[in-house]
């Protein structure tokens, strides 16, 4: 909200951490009403929380697809619309990346995913656009 009040030009894309950990639904909620792509930084939370790829329910959805839960990871955000910037140097991690558009998670799955959110960043700072919204007289 404040990148739009104070500045002439409105950005076309705004670049927070994104993860199954904290999926920022509501800046994605509030840069969408302004037109800004959300781009997700750090899909995999940096390694921070690898337990949560060894989840029964995640390693459930990865095999009926014959993909890895990273995979599944970076599907589902696709699926929500976040460009996505995984970060490898190592060839098969980046074509395992790429590997993430021939199937479609359903809505269960999503819902599944969705319930990983904690709405905690765990390497960026916190984001709070309503606060920042109420604040600019946005919302009352």
């Amino acid at each position: 909200v404040d990148l739009v009040k104070f500045n002439r030009i409105v950005p076309a894309v705004n670049q927070i951490e994104t993860n199954l950990i904290s999926q920022q639904r509501e800046c994605r909620e509030w840069m969408h009403r302004y037109g800004i792509a959300h781009m997700g930084y750090s899909p995999f939370a940096r390694d921070k929380m690898p337990q949560l790829y060894e989840d029964s329910s995640l390693e459930a959805i990865a095999a009926k697809y014959g993909k890895s839960p990273r995979q599944i990871t970076l599907r589902f955000l696709h699926q929500e619309g976040v460009i996505l910037i995984p970060k490898s140097v190592h060839d098969e991690r980046i074509a395992e990346n790429l590997d993430i558009f021939d199937f479609s998670l359903t809505g269960r799955e999503v819902d599944i995913l969705r319930s990983f959110d904690r709405n905690t960043p765990l390497t960026g700072a916190v984001q709070n656009p309503s606060r920042v919204a109420k604040i600019l007289g946005e919302i009352h």
